[in-house]
């Protein structure tokens, strides 16, 4: 992995931790975590054993609670899920719910969902999952959105 040292400190830091892209694909590009952050996008709060559930085989295999937890730890450290205990009930109850942060990702879900239903080819767009992460979002005008963009790249020629 490419590092560079940070300006103010001999720290060496990992090209994901530079580049805004990258750090966006480390999180979604790690098993489970696009379901996990799906399943709270659909549902805004729910605990350990409703994700685990709601998981099991509907995206081609079942999630062990060990995997599960270390998901959710990683999710709580980057900010994007929060856990709220409630501990006047027994047993206690741990539910899981979107930050802000973690809100923000239904524009990157469907700025993804615009780009596959016009260049995945037509099985992207018979998907019957019913908590799959489509179903609840509209596709983003992708030519919108390049409208809305400054481009980096200069023609040549």
């Amino acid at each position: 992995m490419e590092h560079e040292t940070n300006v103010n400190s001999n720290e060496v830091l990992p090209v994901s931790q530079r580049c805004s892209i990258l750090k966006v694909l480390e999180i979604l590009g790690r098993k489970w975590f696009v379901f996990v952050i799906a399943e709270l996008m659909s549902n805004s709060v729910l605990s350990f054993s409703e994700i685990q559930a709601r998981l099991s085989g509907e995206y081609g295999e079942n999630i062990s609670a060990r995997t599960l937890s270390n998901v959710l730890k990683i999710l709580e450290a980057e900010g994007i899920i929060a856990r709220r205990v409630i501990d006047n009930i027994r047993p206690t109850r741990v539910e899981y719910y979107l930050t802000e942060k973690g809100d923000d990702f239904d524009i990157i879900f469907g700025a993804l969902k615009a780009w596959g239903v016009k260049w995945g080819g037509a099985l992207q767009k018979q998907c019957k999952a019913n908590t799959c992460v489509h179903n609840f979002l509209s596709p983003l005008d992708l030519s919108e959105l390049r409208e809305t963009f400054v481009p980096l790249r200069t023609e040549t020629g």
